[in-house]
């Protein structure tokens, strides 16, 4: 059977919730040493600097990693700052290619700073270059392509930070995610030492105030995490309550949940509808003919899900 085509829709922005898996018999970590898990982090943070790509929220583990990442519609931009960006990219490289770039290759490299795959492509093959060589490792790092799901709401992508912030607790790695080294909850409280540059919390939770963005993702992460909340106020239990009618249970984020892996489409069951009729039409199969529901909260899905065998969860 083909692989899907990955979803990239044209002349917007997009967020992506991506994934992937390094090769390897279960029970094998090899990100797990602080190295590589460090190297993994400088890489990510590399490259979103160079490309149209603001990130909002990662987590690396021993085998896999998780990241978010909203990726601006394209624009064209003058060649000083094309150039400016490509002597960036291939800095400490003997090969500098964009010397005898003309313009059908300057045109190219301006589309591919705005393409999640292009990202992609970057960022793995980067580590797999770094970790192998680090680690006197030989062959194939990565199991399969990075699988990406599109968060067409902001519900979607709310949920998936959260969920993304949760996996080292979930792993076994932490007791609390902001306790967790290679993870991006760690990056919204004081002190924030790290060159990877986030999404603020007052435009992810769209909360003018500060403190109060702060208060209102850590809420709704310990809430979905099932962690206790030392000092509740009103505003937590109002959050609380709120999560609770929208059919997010205390906890609901400490087990798995792979349709943030897998889903293709996150969103609103009139925006995952649209995406079916426009792609797929009637399609039968795992490419549902109605809104698939994602198990917890509003959200709904493109793509039916396989039954969740239980795993280690360190893999999860």
């Amino acid at each position: 059977m083909p692989r899907l085509a990955r979803i990239k829709p044209e002349g917007r922005s997009q967020i992506y919730h991506l994934y992937n898996r390094i090769a390897g018999p279960p029970g094998e970590y090899p990100m797990m040493e602080h190295q590589a898990r460090q190297l993994f982090e400088d890489i990510l943070s590399f490259y979103s600097g160079i490309y149209f790509c603001t990130l909002i929220a990662y987590a690396i583990l021993g085998n896999h990693y998780h990241s978010i990442g909203r990726f601006q519609a394209y624009l064209e931009l003058p060649r000083a700052e094309l150039r400016q960006l490509a002597v960036r990219l291939y800095e400490g490289k003997l090969y500098k290619p964009y010397l005898f770039w003309r313009e059908k290759q300057w045109q190219r490299f301006n589309r591919r700073l705005f393409d999640v795959s292009e990202f992609m492509r970057n960022v793995e093959s980067a580590y797999a270059v770094a970790h192998n060589k680090a680690f006197g490792r030989r062959g194939r790092l990565w199991a399969d392509r990075f699988k990406s799901s599109l968060l067409e709401s902001w519900g979607a992508v709310q949920a998936a930070v959260l969920y993304v912030e949760m996996n080292p607790v979930r792993a076994g790695l932490a007791s609390r995610p902001e306790d967790y080294r290679y993870g991006s909850a760690r990056l919204r409280l004081p002190p924030r030492r790290s060159g990877l540059s986030l999404m603020p919390l007052t435009e992810l939770w769209r909360v003018a105030d500060p403190a109060r963005a702060v208060s209102t993702h850590f809420a709704h992460l310990y809430h979905r995490g099932g962690i206790r909340i030392e000092k509740e106020d009103e505003l937590i239990r109002d959050i609380i309550r709120q999560d609770v009618e929208d059919g997010y249970g205390a906890g609901t984020y400490r087990s798995r949940h792979r349709y943030f892996n897998d889903g293709m489409v996150i969103g609103d069951p009139d925006q995952v509808r649209v995406w079916q009729e426009m792609l797929y039409g009637g399609a039968t199969g795992r490419l549902a003919r109605e809104p698939v529901q994602a198990g917890s909260g509003p959200l709904c899905l493109l793509r039916k899900q396989r039954p969740d065998w239980k795993t280690d969860l360190r893999a999860a």
